[in-house]
């Protein structure tokens, strides 16, 4: 596009009367003139139909765009266009709960909820969770808030009510805020995201990807605010899609699959499928194969190749006994979000209106949590003089929780950027970090592979005074 710079009303008007001088007889041009009046008008419109005109030019360009017309103009992509993302709930593996007995197996079960006693908003488990024999506390619980946007977000320690839960259940909380909801989508994500879409229109690239992955909604309206595709060096062609909701996701929605047992026909066959996407790939003791008589047919590693994600396994010719029988079991699944993620990647044929697909033939991509590397600290400060220490050591806790837990996939923890957000934001005069327990200076942090992620736990930070 033609660089165009709209001319201000005295810059018309210097044009206007350059001409008439010019070329006419005409040469009253004083300040008060009927001429004068007359140019001065004409100019100043001029002058706000060439303004209207650059606005006008920049509402189509996706760098400039704003508000409605950004809206008009991401929805004209091709070939269907995006939308503004809507507020989304908040949620995270972050509720734990603790019993007083544990002489039996206590299942809480999905859509259990517990509150914020300070405003009451609710948050509801998505999945059955399981206490074993002897397991007196249940950490990482997944939960999403009821409520849309930022107002799900919360502090650690706040979520402290049981509204619908176990009274077997004698205490939860969240070791660890929420900071995954987020209100209706602003400009300037909306303008990144459209850049990345036309990126991704080919829909095979690394960044087409990471696009769906920062894009998506489930059908909890609850969507990942880090996602990072991961290629695995040693196996080309396989990558995977590193999702987290800031928490870490230790414990992400699953459920356990439904045992299948599958009949070999005759002639034999190269493949079973079992349902989809498995938290880890079919294994030899997953699975019990029989020969036609009954016998237990024993196989290698190397006999077959596992898609946890497609729910496919492939086995070599031959391995698979004729009128013989397959049992797989065992088999533990994603659910929620990960699953319709995953759903997304791999397309659909019964659906391919709405799942058509983004994955290269011949390539696999898996969702996955990321790794997590637990950090610990200590903060040292001064508070300023007219404040309470107490109050301020909780602010710059819970401050410093926050900040590090937006640390991205695969991105170090810089010490000097986590003082330099405190001391911009929190009421203290200095501030240094150590390592936790210990008077020794804290490094910067870096991530154990591009596919973790650094996040720190309410209980691994503590705050004191430098004094």
């Amino acid at each position: 596009m033609a660089l165009f710079t709209p001319r201000t009303a005295a810059e018309v008007m210097r044009d206007l009367l350059g001409k008439v001088v010019g070329r006419t007889k005409l040469s009253d041009i004083n300040v008060g003139s009927t001429l004068h009046t007359l140019l001065n008008s004409v100019a100043h419109e001029i002058a706000a139909t060439e303004a209207r005109m650059f606005m006008l030019r920049k509402s189509y360009a996706l760098t400039e765009a704003v508000g409605q017309d950004l809206d008009a103009r991401v929805a004209e992509l091709p070939p269907v266009g995006i939308a503004r993302k809507k507020a989304s709930n908040a949620a995270g593996s972050v509720l734990k709960v603790t019993r007083l007995d544990a002489t039996e197996e206590l299942t809480i079960p999905a859509g259990s909820s517990v509150s914020r006693p300070d405003n009451g908003t609710l948050y509801n488990t998505v999945a059955d969770v399981t206490l074993a024999v002897g397991e007196l506390t249940k950490e990482d619980i997944y939960i999403v808030c009821s409520t849309l946007g930022t107002s799900g977000n919360c502090e650690a320690g706040t979520i402290t009510s049981k509204v619908s839960f176990p009274p077997e259940i004698d205490e939860v909380t969240n070791p660890l805020p929420i900071t995954s909801g987020v209100d209706r989508e602003a400009d300037a994500s909306l303008r990144a995201r459209a850049l990345r879409y036309v990126n991704s229109l080919g829909r095979t690239t690394k960044s087409s990807i990471e696009f769906l992955g920062l894009s998506f909604v489930s059908s909890d309206n609850v969507s990942f605010p880090f996602a990072k595709v991961y290629e695995d060096p040693e196996y080309p062609g396989y990558s995977e899609l590193v999702v987290d909701d800031g928490t870490g996701l230790k414990n992400p929605p699953i459920i356990r699959g439904e045992d299948r047992l599958v009949r070999i026909p005759t002639g034999g066959t190269r493949f079973i499928t079992h349902q989809r996407p498995a938290t880890e790939s079919v294994k030899r003791n997953h699975m019990t194969i029989t020969d036609a008589d009954g016998n237990q047919v024993n196989i290698n590693d190397t006999d077959f190749i596992s898609l946890p994600e497609r729910g496919i396994v492939y086995f070599k010719d031959g391995v698979l006994p004729e009128g013989g029988t397959v049992q797989i079991r065992f088999l533990r699944l994603y659910d929620g979000i990960i699953r319709e993620l995953q759903e997304e990647i791999e397309g659909n044929v019964n659906n391919g209106e709405q799942l058509t697909g983004w994955r290269s033939a011949g390539c696999r991509v898996r969702v996955v949590p990321p790794t997590v590397d637990d950090v610990s600290l200590d903060i040292a400060i001064i508070v300023r003089p007219e404040f309470n220490f107490d109050v301020v050591s909780s602010q710059v806790k819970n401050a410093a929780i926050a900040f590090i837990n937006r640390t991205g996939i695969g991105e170090p923890f810089l010490v000097s950027k986590l003082i330099a957000h405190l001391m911009r934001t929190q009421s203290i005069d200095a501030c240094s970090l150590f390592v936790s327990n210990t008077n020794t200076p804290l490094d910067n942090i870096y991530t154990t592979s591009t596919k973790s992620v650094i996040r720190i736990a309410e209980s691994n930070i503590a705050i004191k005074s430098s004094i």
